[in-house]
């Protein structure tokens, strides 16, 4: 019943998480403007008519993008001069300073800005690296000539937020101070660009301006009209009577037709309705992608768990004991334990066929040194039925004819001789064979297939789900798809490393291991067939052991084809170095033929 529900739970996950993967909506991606929380401005008017300007902008968004922008408006006949720029950082304000002509390099982004002129404003650029798109900067600089002066008013008219500004501001603050105390009722305030906002006079000098917030389309400027003496160090603009056409022109703004800012205000409304929609969604998408990494995982580990038990129970619990490695040939084992018949394994074929009396091992002296040679039985042409044993046969008989002997220590691929090639391309047949030949006992069932398949397959998904699904939508559990994905995907790739037909077999050679390292180890406690020296040798060379074999003064003694290898003293100091030095002969040759 559970394999059912796994089945179908399958079936119906893949298809369903590759289309989520190629079909992220795109709406719950908000993409938003420059988005400023709080926007303080700081006027103070001087005699000479120049402005004293300090701004405060506060960005909750930066619209993506590594700068904040400041515009500054700039009329006719005026200068701008930009006196300090400062960022905040860790809590501390930093001096930006100013880029110079074509300046662009690593230095950019540690607190810079940049001020282009334009025709009617001049548009300050300001660079850093800014966290969570958030910062604050403060502006200070001075506009001279601002103030117009005329024969009976000053006026100060500014644009603080222009219309074409692509962004939303909240808790606008704009506080103008004039030059000197004067009475109340001579400042005239005016407010335009805005349906909600309010201005006040205090203090006999000072202007406040609150604006709750501006949208796309609507703009603020603030314009004053105060005594024209409060300025008496600036130059007059035109010796005219002035109040009665600035009264005039704000009776005809009061009275104008003002739908474009009601249609910025509706167009901000659905915008923001936009917005909240997409933010829902983006919520409920989210919701829905830690449900769906949450159970991915967990039929991940689902799939490991059932695939371990299928292997299990899919094939016959048989038992291996010590008398029964013998049915397992040296070689054999050695690709077992490591996945792959390497020197180890070729050494400890040639063994077992000294065993099997198919071959003759004896010390060689060849060029002043002492070798294994090996060399064809009486008896190797009978009752040849291994595969294997053959390759291993025909590679001894080649070199016998050639060289008299089969000598694996003497190789060195170093001498560019034929006879490494030879012994290498002998030992990749072999070497097929005998992975051929595991392959064809230890197979899968249909249902063991079915589950490697399906971890496989799942194993990608889920990585790649991992990879994808945290980043795109920010969430912390879908980084748990990557290691189940990967652990998923290993295991299923291994499962012929963990069948019943293995592991039976690798955990009696890790017995037969441990037994042989043992403080009370006697060969002639072993069971079976594995009393035989070398054969017990051959299983000792696979086992890494063979050292601990010699040093227990294995005596190859005549029978079965082998002959003695003890040494003058009863020892077999020597065999475990001529041991060696075949191995390491042969591994040389394998290693140089792969290159």
């Amino acid at each position: 019943m559970k394999s059912r529900i796994l089945k179908i739970a399958s079936a119906a996950i893949l298809p369903f998480i590759l289309i989520l993967m190629s079909l992220l909506p795109v709406s719950a991606l908000l993409q938003y403007g420059y988005i400023i929380s709080s926007y303080d401005v700081d006027v103070k008017i001087l005699k000479d008519g120049t402005l004293d300007i300090t701004e405060k902008v506060k960005y909750s968004h930066m619209g993506n993008s590594n700068n904040a922008v400041i515009l500054i408006d700039k009329r006719e006949d005026e200068e701008v001069e930009i006196i300090n720029v400062y960022t905040l950082k860790k809590s501390e304000y930093i001096k930006c300073e100013r880029l110079s002509a074509g300046q662009w390099d690593a230095n950019v982004f540690t607190g810079t800005y940049s001020v282009v002129q334009e025709n009617d404003l001049v548009r300050l650029k300001i660079y850093g690296s800014f966290t969570n798109q958030k910062a604050t900067f403060i502006v200070q600089y001075k506009v001279k000539n601002a103030i117009k002066r005329y024969k009976d008013i000053a006026e100060y008219k500014r644009y603080h937020v222009f219309r074409n500004w692509e962004g939303y501001i909240s808790n606008i603050n704009i506080d103008v101070r004039l030059p000197k105390y004067t009475q109340e009722e001579d400042i005239k305030p005016y407010l335009h660009g805005v349906l909600v906002g309010q201005k006040n006079v205090s203090d006999r000098r000072r202007i406040s301006y609150t604006i709750p917030s501006t949208v796309p389309g609507e703009y603020v400027e603030a314009r004053i009209a105060f005594p024209q003496d409060m300025v008496s160090d600036a130059p007059v603009a035109e010796d005219i009577e002035y109040a009665p056409i600035l009264v005039q022109e704000e009776k005809e703004y009061s009275e104008s037709d003002k739908s474009d800012l009601l249609r910025a205000r509706e167009n901000a409304a659905k915008e923001a309705g936009r917005l909240a929609w997409n933010e829902k969604m983006k919520k409920r998408t989210t919701i829905f992608f830690v449900v769906v990494s949450l159970f991915a995982s967990y039929l991940g580990v689902l799939t490991i768990i059932r695939t371990g038990r299928e292997l299990r129970s899919g094939q016959e619990n048989e038992s291996l004991d010590l008398e029964d490695i013998a049915r397992i040939s040296p070689p054999e084992a050695g690709y077992l334990l490591k996945g792959r018949a390497g020197a180890r394994a070729f050494l400890s074929g040639l063994l077992n066929l000294v065993y099997k009396g198919k071959l003759d091992i004896k010390i060689s002296h060849i060029d002043g040194k002492d070798h294994l040679s090996f060399t064809l039985s009486e008896d190797a042409a009978k009752d040849v039925a291994d595969h294997t044993e053959k390759l291993l046969l025909d590679c001894v008989s080649d070199f016998c004819e050639k060289n008299g002997s089969f000598c694996p220590g003497v190789f060195s691929p170093k001498k560019g001789a034929s006879d490494p090639v030879r012994l290498a391309g002998y030992w990749k047949s072999w070497s097929d064979s005998i992975k051929h030949s595991i392959m064809s006992k230890n197979v899968l069932n249909h249902s063991q297939s079915y589950y490697r398949n399906l971890g496989l397959i799942l194993g990608v998904i889920l990585f790649a789900a991992g990879c994808i699904v945290p980043v795109a939508m920010s969430i912390w559990s879908g980084y748990l798809m990557l290691p189940v994905g990967m652990l998923l995907f290993w295991y299923s790739l291994s499962i012929q490393k963990r069948t019943q037909y293995r592991m039976t077999r690798v955990r009696a050679l890790k017995k037969l291991r441990k037994l042989i390292t043992g403080k009370d180890f006697d060969i002639g406690d072993m069971p079976g067939e594995l009393s035989d020296p070398m054969l017990l040798l051959a299983f000792g060379i696979v086992l890494g052991v063979e050292n601990k074999l010699l040093d227990n003064v294995i005596s190859l003694n005549p029978g079965r084809g082998s002959q003695s290898f003890t040494d003058d003293d009863g020892s077999c100091e020597k065999t475990g170095t001529l041991v060696y030095k075949a191995i390491m002969a042969i591994n040389d040759t394998l290693v140089s033929s792969m290159e």
